[in-house]
């Protein structure tokens, strides 16, 4: 019997152990476990982009403000008290969860120090939030933007693919007034026709933040016959784009006024 006791009381202390590492590790504050996950974290693009209050569309009408790098979520209608701002960080993969983000559902998550992950799809002035425990996206809008474009769904080719300005689009440092030919773009809102191409039909194939990678037919203006392509475009506001295809780049700006000589 006396040579059982050491080794069960060795188990004993081993077992107490294991459960103390465990608490610590569960008590570890907020910086550690964002700096845990620090190479997760996303670019200042979509920090930027959330700064500000955001409305929720259907009550009670909460609202989300983002001010710097800490948020506050208002439930809305019935709130006893505005609550205070906590800290958040941006990543795409949960630390209390195993799944990760689907880049064709959410664009990240909102990561707070109290360990809640709300999955967000980002849009232009608007975005989906799935708080952490529910199973329905909840739509908030950005408080003070107006006319904001709402994105169709993919497969949807009645939709407006493209959240931006009608009209003509012309290349960086180009003269609005007589530009050449192909440094003009013209956006009807159905497609984005040019100098050679005539009655263009855009659909979206996939979304993905601001980049939307498109397929659209054209009725080519010099011999009448149909060209299908796939492109990508990146939106960076209501009033410039920036066309990406066959691995070259041009970023175009909205001109105020379309040239005469232009048959839209």
């Amino acid at each position: 019997m006396k040579k059982i006791k050491f080794p069960l009381l060795l188990a004993i202390t081993l077992i107490f152990n294991a459960c103390g590492n465990q608490n610590n590790k569960k008590d570890k504050d907020f910086e550690e476990i964002t700096t845990d996950i620090n190479s997760q974290t996303l670019t200042e693009e979509y920090l930027q982009k959330l700064q500000g209050s955001w409305k929720r569309q259907s009550y009670p009408y909460g609202t989300i403000e983002f001010k710097n790098n800490q948020v506050r979520f208002n439930t809305g209608e019935g709130s006893a008290e505005l609550p205070q701002f906590i800290k958040f960080e941006l990543v795409k993969n949960c630390p209390n969860s195993k799944t990760n983000i689907n880049v064709n559902d959410y664009d990240f998550y909102v990561f707070t120090e109290n360990r809640h992950c709300d999955a967000i799809k980002f849009n232009l002035n608007s975005f989906e939030i799935l708080f952490s425990g529910n199973k329905e996206n909840i739509l908030y809008k950005k408080i003070g933007v107006e006319n904001d474009v709402q994105l169709p769904q993919i497969g949807d080719p009645s939709g407006r693919v493209l959240p931006l300005e009608t009209g003509f689009y012309v290349l960086l440092d180009t003269d609005c007034e007589n530009p050449p030919n192909a440094s003009w773009r013209y956006w009807n809102g159905i497609g984005l026709s040019g100098s050679s191409t005539i009655s263009c039909e855009m659909k979206l194939i996939r979304k993905n933040g601001t980049n939307f990678n498109v397929s659209q037919s054209c009725t080519n203006t010099y011999d009448k016959s149909k060209s299908i392509v796939e492109f990508t475009v990146k939106v960076s506001n209501t009033n410039s784009f920036t066309l990406i295809e066959n691995g070259r780049s041009q970023t175009f700006k909205f001109c105020t006024s379309t040239p005469s000589w232009l048959k839209t």
